[in-house]
């Protein structure tokens, strides 16, 4: 627990079509809001508003009317819905076929109709999943999950009709304490060591759907209104993206069960219900007695152990705490607390409800710190994923929690869900969607202090376009924090959220073309060890989604240097260069880089151009410099063809090209050429101005200059201090007339 915190294609083609009259007024329901127009009084907003942010003004009735006969996603294809379109943190429009996802058994829901929940899938971005809730209570409250930052959709007024949307980012400031704990239930798996081990991914193309009991102290009720439709209405949001997420990850869903009005306790009177809202450690038995309470007649009080199959309870004081692997097991199933000041939000739902829960479903903490419990430590510091503690205890990675699951957390839940105690109460529905195969590539050895690069790749039998990557160092020895590039265990690499590329730099790259190996939690080992990656691919689909993943190590050498590129003062446009690099120990064993690329980039790394491939790694090759304009941001890249690491230049210059002109200088004589470093230059003068002789090396560096006074007949020794052999360029002017020649030294 943690401190709260062709075929196929036409049918696709006709649902747009059909429901393109929809997407003509799908702009009626919402439009940008000024934040001058707010009244400061009316603002219900629970925290400083975010650096990246709009406001927008949503018309939930009208918004209600499109939503009126959205098919029910159990009763439909994922081809079927109603096409909406929903803004963004910028206030830029994006579209979605949208369908009804009720998070209630349908006892309840059709006791409260008026509270309702929806799925859509991204049109524009094909990663992007919208999950929202809109109810006469709470209003509308949203979530985009996609291969970037979550975008989150929330009411701004108490009247319901402004909203802000989104995105998290450090600048908006910590979160409130929070303290999580968990208890531990055994879990038991029918499973060899290596079956145990494959067993990481949501991959059977099944949707387990669990009952939830959510029961809640007076407190909580009260904060959310003081009646059951209130109060199921916040439930129903903060489920509803806790469901988003588990859905994505895991293939799991949960619904709220039919009698669960019994479980929340309205009050006024904080005594009259069976919890102790401060404690989170009493609550934890307490849940599990109101829920399976029954009567003198066996009967049960409120829910009944054999009606539901995971409970929690929500309060505003206590913390976190809950039971490792109990979903499904008696007596210890109902075993889950989330309580905090202020229950309600983005952070409640994603960094406090969905980090509780993923305790309840069998994953254990992640951060690698001060805080760590746990054996799957594989997160510097604070930890940044879901089951860490992201901005609550120090060393902190950021201020909250990213919306998803690190690849070691599926693998724990997944293996409970799939074998364990909680694999045996769910009801599954088939998904009919085949689970993406990930290639993290073959295990490499680099050396020390040197970038490297992972590259993946993953097939799909359904569709590639929706596929996100997201590779993480799976090291687990506690190990000091922030990370330091002399650890020689533990995690030096920080989770990102998934993306669309199949690679990823580490460090970042634009991070290594400024100069550094380092970011704070992104640490080039300068020592030799072994790091742990997996790649984790997730396919997106609404209604059950799969992953994939496959794991890889790199190995750096022990006794090497670093891989390094030298570099120029400046070269001449259009010339013949020659690149040259510390090859150290890269081109034999254990790492045998036998062959490099040089790639070459002026933009800071936007785009590259490869100026050579595939050429001997010797520590020189000789390329064409690129025929461009003048620039200082040139940057050489040097990567191994055969291996994943590379190394940059600093920044140089690139000057105009030097060419080499004739003009009517008579009797012009250059010799020896070539020699040695000192040759006679002759000629008949005939501007009556001085004579200037000017000697450059090949990267366009002035080697020798010197003026003379005008004569009849000019005959000088050139001599060329400590110049290595090459091709140098000799400009010889008499007054403004200039003639330029090579000269080689031998």
């Amino acid at each position: 627990m943690k401190n709260h915190r062709p075929k196929l294609f036409f049918s696709l083609l006709l649902t747009v079509f059909f429901f393109s009259l929809n997407a003509q007024v799908k702009n009626r329901t919402w439009s940008i809001a000024n934040a001058d127009d707010l009244k400061k009084d009316n603002i219900t907003f629970y925290k400083k508003t975010p650096k990246y942010s709009t406001f927008i003004n949503i018309d939930v009735n009208q918004l209600n009317q499109q939503l009126a006969n959205v098919p029910q996603r159990h009763l439909s294809g994922k081809h079927q819905g109603v096409v909406l379109q929903f803004p963004n943190q910028l206030g830029k429009p994006e579209s979605y076929l949208v369908q009804e996802a009720s998070l209630m058994e349908p006892e309840l829901q059709e006791q409260f109709p008026e509270i309702r929940s929806f799925v859509g899938k991204g049109i524009d971005n094909p990663t992007a999943i919208i999950r929202f809730s809109i109810s006469p209570q709470k209003g509308f409250s949203g979530m985009v999950l996609s291969d970037g930052k979550t975008v989150f959709i929330e009411p701004y007024t108490a009247d319901l009709k402004t909203y802000i949307s989104f995105i998290n980012s450090n600048e908006d400031g910590p979160r409130q304490e929070f303290i999580c704990e968990t208890e531990y239930q055994p879990s038991s798996y029918d499973l060899t060591d290596e079956e145990y081990t494959a067993q990481r991914n949501a991959n059977d193309g099944v949707l387990r759907t669990y009952r939830l009991a959510l029961a809640c102290t007076v407190e909580y009720a009260q904060f959310h209104g003081g009646t059951v439709g209130s109060v199921l209405a916040a439930m129903n949001t903060t489920m509803n993206r806790v469901n988003g997420v588990f859905e994505r990850d895991l293939g799991l869903t949960m619904v709220i069960v039919a009698n669960n009005q019994n479980v929340i306790f309205l009050g006024p009177d904080v005594n009259s219900d069976p919890y102790t809202n401060g404690s989170g450690i009493a609550m934890l038995g307490q849940n599990q007695d109101t829920l399976d309470a029954v009567n003198g007649l066996g009967d049960p009080v409120y829910i009944g152990s054999e009606n539901y199959d995971i409970g929690h309870v929500f309060s505003t004081g206590g913390g976190g705490i809950a039971s490792l692997n109990s979903p499904c097991v008696p007596g210890s199933k109902a075993r889950g607390v989330t309580g905090q000041f202020s229950p309600v939000g983005d952070t409640f739902d994603i960094d406090y409800v969905a980090h509780e829960m993923g305790h309840q479903y069998g994953g254990n903490h992640t951060q690698n710190n001060n805080c760590q419990r746990s054996g799957v430590s594989v997160e510097p510091g604070s930890a940044s994923t879901i089951m860490g503690y992201a901005g609550i205890c120090n060393p902190n990675v950021q201020n909250n929690s990213d919306d998803y699951f690190h690849g070691e957390s599926i693998r724990e839940m997944w293996a409970n869900i799939s074998s364990g105690n909680s694999s045996v109460c769910f009801v599954g529905s088939p998904t009919n969607n085949v689970a993406p195969v990930a290639n993290a590539g073959a295990n490499y050895t680099i050396p020390v202090s040197t970038a490297f690069v992972l590259r993946g790749s993953a097939t799909d039998a359904d569709t590639a376009s929706g596929l996100t990557y997201c590779w993480e160092q799976t090291d687990t020895t506690p190990a000091t924090m922030p990370p330091q590039s002399t650890n020689n265990n533990g995690p030096l690499f920080r989770s990102l959220d998934p993306s669309i590329s199949p690679d990823r730099y580490m460090p970042p790259l634009g991070t290594v073309l400024s100069g550094s190996l380092a970011t704070t939690w992104e640490v080039i080992p300068s020592v030799g060890r072994t790091m742990n990656f997996s790649l984790t691919v997730r396919d997106n689909e609404v209604g059950g989604a799969a992953t994939g993943s496959d794991d890889m190590v790199v190995n750096v050498q022990t006794f090497s240097t670093p891989f390094t590129v030298n570099t120029p003062i400046s070269w001449p446009a259009n010339s013949s260069q020659q690149v040259s690099w510390a090859v150290g120990q890269t081109d034999s064993s254990p790492i045998n880089c036998q062959t490099v690329n040089i790639l070459f980039t002026t933009n800071g790394g936007l785009t590259f151009t490869t100026l050579a491939s595939g050429v001997p790694n010797t520590g020189t090759a000789t390329i064409t410099v690129p025929n461009i304009a003048n620039t200082s941001n040139a940057i050489i890249l040097v990567e191994a063809a055969d291996n994943i690491f590379y190394a940059v230049s600093d920044t140089f210059a690139i000057t105009d090209a030097l060419s080499v002109e004739e003009y009517d200088i008579d009797n012009l004589s250059i010799y020896p050429n070539p020699n040695k470093g000192s040759f006679n230059i002759g000629f008949n003068p005939r501007s009556g101005e001085s004579i200037r002789i000017q000697v450059y090396d090949i990267r366009g560096r002035i080697i020798y200059t010197k003026a003379f006074a005008t004569v009849s007949r000019f005959d000088e020794v050139v001599t060329l201090s400590n110049a290595q052999s090459g091709v140098y360029l000799l400009n010889v002017f008499d007054g403004s007339q200039k003639v330029t020649k090579k000269i080689i030294v031998d």
